[in-house]
């Protein structure tokens, strides 16, 4: 007697199991492909829409351009010195392509806000002892001095111990530059005691252009303007490099 109730207590158990199994809480379902970056899973509910809605919206990107023009504007001041001039020629054709380097840079500059200083506007003779009085008078962020050499760049940094670390960076930065642009041939590395990068006070450095390259044409000097300008300038984009603690 007693082995059939229990006989029968287990038939009634299996089958009841299958309904219980039915009733069970479904799995929740896997997470959509829409689910914005971050979001949690807050099931059973299911995902909720993120608060902006603009979650999957791209950030907005500088172009390359507006990149350079930023890159103009936090300059400043800048003093643009064009070698020689007058009676003093400079290697042939010297004197007239630093002057017109200079006045085209100028143009670029104050177009995005900078104040430029030209050290000479024409072909007149201007000393070294004006040139270094137009530095001290305007105090600017930045001092170019241009000139030209025969066949490669040679950038000349400011050794004054008042800018020395600031163009040493500047310089490296312009050299670098310049050897991925026109090839590591075209640049000199090398570093001269000029008057100028003795005396000058502020960041800078004497640039030699080669002569045998056409900056008249828009596309290199172009190239030339912006390696200049993106080496002036941070990482972060400020005009000025940070000074070490």
């Amino acid at each position: 007697m007693k082995k059939d109730v229990i006989l029968l207590a287990l038939v009634a158990g299996l089958l009841s199991l299958p309904g219980r199994l039915d009733a069970r809480e479904p799995d929740p379902p896997f997470p959509p492909f829409s689910m914005p970056p971050g979001a949690g899973l807050p099931y059973p509910g299911g995902p909720s829409a993120p608060a902006t809605g603009e979650w999957d919206r791209a950030p907005a990107r500088r172009s390359p351009e507006q990149l350079f023009r930023d890159a103009i504007a936090s300059i400043g001041k800048i003093v643009i010195d064009p070698g020689h001039g007058g009676y003093d020629p400079g290697i042939e054709g010297e004197k007239e392509l630093t002057l017109t380097l200079a006045q085209k840079l100028e143009a670029l500059y104050v177009g995005e806000g900078v104040k430029v200083v030209l050290t000479r506007t024409s072909n007149r003779y201007v000393s070294l002892t004006e040139r270094l009085e137009t530095v001290r008078r305007e105090q600017p962020d930045f001092f170019l001095s241009l000139h030209v050499a025969r066949d490669r760049f040679t950038v000349h940094g400011v050794s004054s111990r008042a800018a020395h670390l600031e163009s040493t960076r500047i310089r490296n930065r312009i050299t670098a530059g310049l050897g991925q642009a026109f090839g590591s041939d075209k640049v000199y590395d090398r570093q001269l005691p000029f008057y100028l990068t003795r005396e000058v006070a502020v960041p800078g450095i004497v640039l030699e252009v080669p002569s045998d390259m056409n900056f008249l044409d828009d596309e290199t000097r172009t190239s030339l303007f912006k390696i200049l300008t993106f080496s002036f300038i941070d990482h972060e984009g400020k005009g000025r490099l940070p000074t070490p603690d």
